[in-house]
């Protein structure tokens, strides 16, 4: 295998990065064991990007690509598709005329992929303009901020299939080729209020005196019902619901498609914060949304699909209200914390999302981690029926990184898959850190396939790095990537760019 990382400073507004892998067939990361991540999805990035930053314009030029791997062992997986080029310049000018903020976002990419798992190898170039305008107002008890922007895509496309909903004869279900190429354009407004209340009050808890807020807050989407169906999915997805999704403009991640609504977010949130050091103690927050529309527009376009079934984490999509989203967080003091959040949907009394940890840590790299995680259609199996708990992503999750003494360091990770009544991950290992050297060593079983019969299958992995300081970096690199993801607060002694050959 070969991998190149680089990034460059190349003054202080232009800017770049490589990131790019290479193996030399189907089955080199099942027989030399990478990390984990990478034998999951068998989708190694390839990209090369130069960036330019000053206060107000951000414009990023990407050539983005995959090596897909097809082992026949495992289920099949579609080839991504390549952005070749992808140029994007967003801008922000928050004064644009005295309190009138003007926003610019645009971007234009052309899609490739090489034909995979019998799929309409659908090929071509969008263009995306989205202008926007806001006028916040702010008081010290609240603030109101209506926002309007305006979405023009434009596709070019060859070898698109005509939509189910534009079809007028049984025959035009399998067209041998469309050499052609095929405009789609798509005109969307989109525009959203969110305003919220200020209120606070000090109480005594444990002889300790906190600031209390109550902030209430609503938030106002507006955007139009336009059949999507004809547009091709290349780079969109289903943003997983929580909290968070009570305030986001768009359901879906991606340009491909737009959300519609005509819904309404409430929500409110508490903090109490420590007069004599300012540190926030606890916060909880809970919302909701209201659908004065049910929505329409989904990722899915083939007849009777439905996003909810398969969606990774996914909200129905045909009910006047939403799941009931909340999220907390609370120190218990200055070494142990609980982070947590929960979406639950009422009407089919069903858990979409859900999440707890439990963190403890007294120092630098004095790291214990315990927590669990569970989403909705987060684990699909070809052999399952759609539905099943089984389908569910439902997994507990130990880490840590604790000294020795001033030199050794432990590291482990332990991942259990609740609903497939097995480990997921198990890593083990020591480490070494001194002023001029790091090595370490990990070992362990990781998740590597579901097979083709649904099984899921584990493999033995051992990874060893070792640093010597100021020169470079021997080893699998993305393992940095893999602990600090897992461990939350790790400090890595080996989170440096480094060019190297596996």
């Amino acid at each position: 295998s070969f991998v190149w990382q680089n990034n460059t400073q190349f003054n202080s507004n232009w800017s770049g990065l490589v990131n790019y892998a290479h193996v030399s067939d189907d089955y080199f990361l099942q027989d030399f064991s990478a990390i984990p991540n990478e034998i999951a999805i068998n989708q190694l990035l390839q990209e090369a990007q130069v960036q330019y930053r000053d206060p107000h314009w951000v414009f990023t030029g990407l050539v983005e690509g995959y090596q897909t791997l097809h082992p026949v062992n495992r289920q099949p997986l579609a080839t991504a598709y390549n952005a070749l080029p992808e140029l994007s310049l967003t801008g922000n000018f928050p004064y644009f005329w005295k309190n009138l903020g003007f926003t610019w976002q645009s971007e234009a990419t052309y899609f490739t992929r090489s034909p995979s798992l019998g799929l309409a190898n659908v090929t071509g170039g969008r263009v995306e303009v989205r202008p926007g305008l806001n006028y916040p107002i702010n008081w010290i008890w609240g603030y109101f901020d209506p926002q309007i922007q305006f979405d023009s895509t434009y596709y070019s496309l060859r070898d698109q299939l005509p939509s189910f909903d534009t079809l007028s004869s049984p025959s035009q279900l399998f067209p041998l080729s469309f050499p052609f190429l095929n405009p789609i354009s798509r005109n969307l407004p989109i525009f959203d209020i969110h305003s919220g209340l200020y209120f606070d009050r000090n109480v005594n808890f444990h002889h300790n005196s906190y600031d209390q807020t109550l902030e209430p807050e609503l938030f106002y989407l507006y955007i139009p019902n336009t059949n999507q169906n004809s547009i091709p999915v290349f780079d969109s997805g289903l943003i997983p619901f929580d909290y968070s999704q009570l305030f986001n403009t768009n359901r879906f991640s991606g340009l491909d498609r737009i959300g519609d609504a005509n819904q309404l977010s409430y929500a409110v949130t508490s903090r109490f914060i420590d007069n004599q050091t300012g540190d926030e103690k606890f916060h909880f927050s809970v919302g909701q949304i209201y659908y004065f529309r049910q929505h329409t527009v989904q990722l899915c376009n083939t007849v009777g699909c439905s996003d909810f079934l398969t969606g990774l984490g996914a909200a129905p999509n045909n009910e006047n209200v939403s799941p009931i989203a909340s999220s907390m967080t609370y120190h218990f003091n200055p070494v142990w914390s609980l982070n947590g959040g929960y979406a639950w949907d009422p009407t089919f009394d069903k858990s979409i999302t859900g999440s707890a940890y439990f963190a403890y840590s007294p120092g630098v790299n004095q790291i214990l981690d315990i927590g669990y995680s569970f989403i909705r259609n987060g684990n699909i199996i070809n052999n399952v029926p759609l539905g099943s708990s089984q389908n569910n992503l439902n997994q507990i999750g130990v880490s840590t990184a604790w000294p020795i003494n001033d030199r050794w360091s432990a590291l482990g990770i332990f991942n259990y898959n609740i609903g497939q009544n097995q480990p997921q991950t198990y890593l083990g290992g020591l480490q070494y850190d001194t002023c001029c050297i790091a090595l370490r060593f990990l070992g362990g079983r990781v998740f590597s396939n579901v097979n083709q019969l649904g099984i899921f299958q584990m493999q033995s992995a051992f990874y060893f790095q070792i640093q010597f300081k100021g020169l470079g970096t021997i080893g699998d690199n993305s393992l940095s990537s893999l602990l600090n993801s897992s461990i939350g607060g790790y400090v890595d002694p080996f989170s440096t760019s480094n060019f190297g050959l596996r």
